[in-house]
């Protein structure tokens, strides 16, 4: 119970970061920028503009396209080092699945990843009414991250090739 707890903290935090995040934002065109924190790197298409929070243990950075109606967010954290990064990401996925059962939708798909060298996963789901998501999450070195891709199944196919390439892009920084 502890550990599913725990689990969920890590999720209502990356959605209330998503909505709280206010702290920085740019906006250019026509180019990939590098996005950096202090734990990672990432591509972005440069017509993007991002919102990040940030501080010693923690960052949170909400990606969008005005008027395209899709949101990506991404946060890192730091978590006990109690559990093994193989506990952790098992426990991030049944949480992950839970909240996609009791939230009505539908798995898509469910599958481990590779993310810069790090076991993750990736479930992909939809319903009826909110559209389709993509969560994806991986675990170093006492740290966790997780990333949401949502909106409608027309953003989501819209924007599902650029965001795979930015997924693919990542590079842990913090090691």
């Amino acid at each position: 119970m502890v550990l599913k707890a725990k689990g969920l903290i890590f999720l209502i935090v990356l959605s209330i970061a998503g909505w709280a995040m206010g702290c920085g934002s740019i906006q250019t065109e026509g180019r990939l920028e590098t996005y950096e924190n202090q734990f990672m790197e990432m591509e972005y298409p440069a017509e993007w503009t991002y919102e990040e929070i940030e501080d010693e243990s923690f960052a949170a950075v909400r990606f969008e396209e005005e008027g395209e109606g899709f949101v990506f967010e991404m946060s890192i954290s730091r978590i006990e080092n109690w559990l093994t990064e193989e506990e952790k990401l098992n426990m991030m996925e049944d949480i992950a699945l839970e909240q996609s059962e009791e939230q009505g939708f539908e798995i898509l798909e469910n599958e481990e990843i590779q993310i810069d060298g790090h076991s993750g996963l990736k479930i992909i789901d939809q319903h009826p009414d909110r559209g389709r998501r993509k969560t994806i999450a991986t675990v170093f070195n006492y740290h966790q991250l997780a990333i949401n891709f949502s909106g409608s199944e027309e953003a989501y196919e819209t924007h599902k090739e650029t965001v795979n390439e930015m997924i693919e892009s990542i590079e842990i920084i913090r090691r």
